[in-house]
């Protein structure tokens, strides 16, 4: 039986990448007639379907899966448990999943279908004035579906994890109904997500926590020159691609559309585009960060992130307390750093770094000194 499971689990697994191989294959080989294609295809959704209580609610479910709002939702999840595992190792993963995801779109430069023409209206709160290929959104449509699961409660209500899935599925209908991104975007969007999330349930969770535990009991110095070496590396990978995309940003020509459709971006130039999605790809500080305080937790931060020790006062109280004291200061230090000086600075790099330092605090703090 163990070898059939495992046998099952490689073909899982195989089968799961090479379909990720063959999308993003097909997405370089033929995704401007895709794009255009899925122009037509918005165009004629919007003149059927658009209505002000449509727009509301597509609106209001993009930005419940916005970076903001999932930053609140994780940290009250976090602080309100008392095993805090599950969320640290969720944390690990979705916000590498993330980096690859932005990483990709600098890559790839694809406008939003909004940009391209302005048969398509621009309907989303706010303005996405980065790039569009693959979509965020979509790769993150089973987030609170996985939080439910995963962390929250663990498997026990099943109501809750089939409407938490039913949301995730109506994300990349909301991204085309905005014009936020185009059917091959989607498409790209939601293949990452479901080829991590297999790859994540059958096997990174595991590692994950392997990982985490050899942290925090099994230290030694070249744990440590791996999480540095590693930390150095991820930022090298966008620093490159951004270097190599930089020299010929191909998101000058849209520039019009864009401002038609948000009249109120600051963005004025192909490069500002790349830069700000540059600036995300440096989120991925917070998985270096998390691993770091894990690699210099002690034994009281053992017995915390595992929930075997008891609050002082104990119930709602203790609960508001702790939630408060515990995530303040990495709230400010997300705020501050990977929110507010970003969009004050005119250097990319130094956006960049801003970006990832805020989120590597963000991480680092609550786990090393929780208590």
């Amino acid at each position: 039986m163990g070898r059939i499971g495992s046998t099952f689990t490689v073909v899982v697994l195989t089968c799961s990448v090479l379909f990720l191989v063959v999308g993003i294959s097909m997405n370089i080989l033929w995704r401007r007639s895709f794009f255009y294609d899925g122009i037509r295809a918005i165009k004629a959704y919007q003149e059927e379907a658009v209505s002000p209580i449509m727009t509301t609610f597509h609106n209001v479910l993009s930005k419940l899966y916005g970076s903001a709002t999932f930053m609140l939702v994780i940290f009250a999840v976090y602080f309100s448990r008392h095993n805090k595992m599950p969320v640290l190792i969720f944390l690990l993963y979705f916000y590498t999943k993330n980096y690859i995801v932005y990483t990709m779109k600098m890559a790839f430069m694809d406008p939003r279908p909004f940009w391209s023409t302005t048969t398509v209206k621009q309907l989303e709160w706010g303005c996405p004035d980065q790039f569009g290929n693959p979509s965020g959104h979509s790769s993150s449509m089973f987030l609170f579906a996985m939080l439910v699961y995963d962390v929250v409660l663990r498997r026990d209500s099943p109501v809750l994890f089939i409407l938490a899935s039913l949301l995730g599925l109506t994300v990349p209908i909301s991204r085309l109904y905005l014009g936020a991104h185009s059917t091959n975007q989607v498409l790209l969007g939601m293949l990452i997500e479901l080829t991590c999330l297999v790859l994540y349930r059958y096997k990174l969770q595991a590692v994950l926590y392997n990982i985490s535990n050899n942290l925090i009991r099994r230290k030694n110095i070249g744990q440590l020159f791996l999480i540095l070496f590693g930390y150095a590396l991820a930022l090298f990978f966008p620093y490159l691609v951004y270097q190599l995309r930089a020299q010929n940003p191909t998101g000058q020509p849209f520039i019009g559309n864009m401002l038609i459709g948000c009249p109120h971006s600051k963005t004025r130039t192909g490069l500002q585009m790349l830069t700000k999605t540059f600036e995300v790809s440096g989120f991925v500080g917070l998985v270096f960060g998390v691993l770091l305080a894990l690699y210099l937790s002690k034994r009281e931060n053992y017995r915390y992130l595992y929930g075997q020790w008891r609050y002082i006062v104990p119930g709602f109280l203790s609960t508001v307390a702790r939630v408060l004291l515990e995530s303040i200061p990495a709230l400010i230090a997300y705020w501050i750093f990977s929110k507010y000086l970003p969009h004050h600075l005119t250097n990319a790099y130094l956006r960049f770094f801003s970006a990832t330092f805020g989120m590597f605090l963000t991480g680092f703090l609550p786990v090393y000194f929780g208590r």
